[in-house]
């Protein structure tokens, strides 16, 4: 028995296979997107609570600078540390706005790591320092 198929038939029916080659593909991404995001969920609540604590502290120096209420020196640095991850948050939220097909994240990993430059925000209090104003010490 011969089937007698066509150009266009057999266009469709290679289109079609590729197409459920490419809803496998995108289903295990999703699958292993799920599994991280519930693996890491917890680290990355802690990330941002850490971010807020120490933007709610930036804040307090800020405040005491501008009203001349005297300013340690490793106050003002931790508020310049914690104003260039701002800086650095802004960056990355303003890069999901762009509208290129590019890769954005994965790029500025890669070039995070060439340059030893760290577009990422970074934790500027001691570990376990639960102090609503550490002073810093």
């Amino acid at each position: 028995m011969k089937l007698i198929v066509n150009k266009q038939q057999l266009d469709i029916l290679v289109k079609s296979i590729n197409d459920l080659e490419s809803l496998k593909k995108l289903k295990i991404w999703f699958n292993k997107s799920i599994i991280y995001i519930q693996d890491n969920w917890e680290k990355l609540q802690d990330s941002t609570k850490l971010e807020k604590k120490e933007t709610i502290i930036a804040f307090s120096i800020l405040k005491k600078y501008i009203l001349n209420q005297g300013v340690t020196v490793k106050e003002l640095t931790f508020l310049k540390h914690q104003s260039l991850d701002l800086v650095k948050i802004f960056f990355l939220i303003c890069t999901r706005f762009v509208p290129l097909p590019l890769p954005i994240l994965p790029t500025l990993i890669w070039i995070s790591k060439k340059t030893k430059f760290n577009f990422f925000p970074n934790s500027h209090l001691k570990n376990g320092d639960e102090t609503k104003n550490p002073n810093l010490n």
